[in-house]
C-alpha cells in the first residue's frame, strides 16, 4: 500500500486465509467502484510454484480493507486479466490448463453479477501441451471485445475480436 502516490510502499497481506502450502502468483485486481473490488490469482499447490493449482478469487466490499475467503474455480488458470465493460459486464481471460498439465487453452468467462457468479469457460485457442496465454483485454468501440495473447510456445502474438450485445432473456 502507498499513501504518498507510490513514493514509498508498505507490504500488506490482501487475504491471509490461503494455506501456507499454496503459492499465490500473477494477481489481477479490478476496482468495480462503490468500494467493491475483485481479485483473481494463479495458485500452485505443494512445494513448487510450477505445480498445478486452481484459479482463486476474493472480493472486497470496503475498498480493499478486508477480503472474503478465497473461492476456488474448478480449473487451473494462470495470468488472469480482468476488465469491466462499459455495460457493466465483467470479463476474465486466462491461460487454462488441464489438471495433468498436458493441454492448454487461451480462455475467458464473463459475469453479469459483479463477480458473484461466472459463465462457463469459453475457449479461444487450443495450444496442446505448449505454453500459451497471458491474455490482455480491451473494449473497443461498437460493442467489441479485443483479446490479445501469445500462441503455442510463444511463437507469435494473436488476437480475437468478439462482437457482443447486451440483452435480457424472458
Amino acid at each position: 500500500e502507498s499513501t504518498d502516490e507510490g513514493q514509498t510502499w508498505t507490504e500488506t497481506l490482501v487475504n491471509p486465509t490461503a494455506a501456507e502450502t499454496v503459492w499465490l502468483q500473477e494477481p489481477a485486481l479490478l476496482d468495480l467502484g462503490m468500494d467493491r473490488m475483485v481479485l483473481q490469482i494463479r495458485t500452485a499447490d505443494e512445494a513448487s510454484p510450477s505445480s498445478p493449482g486452481k484459479l482463486l478469487q476474493s472480493i472486497s466490499v470496503d475498498g480493499g480493507e478486508t477480503w472474503t475467503n478465497w473461492e476456488s474455480f474448478s480449473f487451473v488458470g494462470h495470468a488472469p486479466d480482468l476488465l469491466q465493460l462499459e455495460n457493466g459486464v465483467l470479463v476474465s481471460a486466462f491461460r487454462e490448463i488441464n489438471d495433468e498439465f498436458t493441454m492448454e487453452w487461451v480462455s475467458f468467462m464473463h459475469s453479469v453479477t459483479d463477480s458473484a457468479t461466472w459463465s462457463p469457460v469459453q475457449r479461444i485457442e487450443y495450444c496442446g501441451a505448449a505454453e500459451c496465454g497471458y491474455p490482455s483485454l480491451v473494449e473497443l468501440p461498437g460493442d467489441k471485445l479485443f483479446i490479445a495473447y501469445y500462441t503455442a510456445g510463444g511463437a507469435t502474438i494473436d488476437a480475437v475480436i468478439y462482437d457482443f450485445t447486451v440483452g435480457y432473456a424472458n
